[in-house]
């Protein structure tokens, strides 16, 4: 069984705000996380999440492809 790992809110902003400092720095370990770890996250950092891609960066279009990719991903939601 693999070790669980939260992805917190810097880290989704950063995969998904091409602008962030740590893009590059997040796609790159992304992979690595998926393959060694159970990916977790929060009920409250995926909203975090949504509404500062929403809000902050002023895009609805990331924020829903965001909310697509969590859907869709092997990761675990805690409530």
């Amino acid at each position: 069984m693999k070790e669980s790992l939260i992805a917190d809110t810097g880290f989704w902003i950063a995969l998904f705000d091409g602008k962030d400092k740590n893009h590059f720095s997040a796609k790159a370990g992304l992979k690595f996380l998926f393959r060694n770890y159970q990916v977790c996250v929060s009920d409250f950092i995926i909203f975090e999440t949504v509404t500062y891609l929403s809000c902050s960066v002023k895009r609805h279009d990331i924020a829903v492809r965001f909310l697509n990719k969590i859907r869709a991903c092997n990761l675990t939601v805690l409530t």
